[in-house]
């Protein structure tokens, strides 16, 4: 029998609310995550995190379960990259920022 979530035993409203937020903001780091927790008065381990994420969150394509990039990610991966090269950031915001504008260029050139 396998090991038991320890998030399972936080009120469903809050793990929805948290599924939510991985749908809308795929980039967040477990970090992010336990952060977000903590927010809503929760203590949970990153590792907790990760095994819930692995059992309720399931890759959307082959791809992805290959280990493989979506097409969206690595486009979003890219725009952090060059940012991060060029728009010399002071802090996390600003490098977001910058790159949220390159995807928008780049979604408005197709």
């Amino acid at each position: 029998m396998g090991r038991s979530l320890s998030l399972e035993k936080i009120p469903s409203e809050i793990r929805n609310s948290f599924l939510a937020l991985c749908a809308d903001q795929p980039g967040l780091t477990l970090n992010d995550h336990v952060d977000w927790f903590s927010e809503q008065g929760y203590k949970v381990s990153r590792s907790a995190i990760h095994r819930y994420i692995t059992a309720h969150i399931q890759p959307d394509s082959e791809a992805e379960s290959c280990g493989e990039l979506p097409e969206q990610w690595s486009i979003r991966l890219q725009c952090l990259t060059i940012a991060a090269s060029y728009a010399q950031p002071q802090n996390k915001e600003e490098l977001l920022a910058a790159a949220e504008e390159l995807l928008a260029w780049v979604k408005a050139s197709k």
